[in-house]
């Protein structure tokens, strides 16, 4: 089809109402697919971005435990070290009474 002038063309042989109709309705509902998509990109990103903040925080809190784990048992081997040195010291002081007090009745 072929118009003479511009206003031929906008009156589209009689059914401009339909055709501009379509027309517009299609690119309002482009538009809002384009608006709708974008905003739902931003929600996604903000989902993500949380989620990545909560896993590290949790990753955090694990190493936390973990490493204070290690340090209660670090604690306890020196404690059970430390009593087993006293222990020993114990038992060489306790075998050098029972040597001097020997040592003392054997000369006596």
């Amino acid at each position: 089809m072929q118009f003479n002038s511009l206003s031929e063309f906008f009156a589209m042989g009689g059914y401009a109402f339909y055709v501009w109709l379509s027309f517009g309705v299609s690119a309002l509902l482009l538009l809002g697919l384009i608006w709708l998509s974008k905003q739902q990109h931003q929600q996604t990103l903000k989902a993500i971005a949380l989620q990545q903040k909560r896993h590290e925080k949790l990753r955090q809190a694990r190493d936390q435990r973990a490493k204070n784990k290690l340090e209660n048992i670090d604690n306890k081997k020196g404690v059970s070290q430390n009593n087993a040195d006293n222990n020993i010291e114990k038992s060489q002081s306790n075998s050098a009474n029972i040597n001097s007090e020997v040592s003392d009745e054997s000369t006596s």
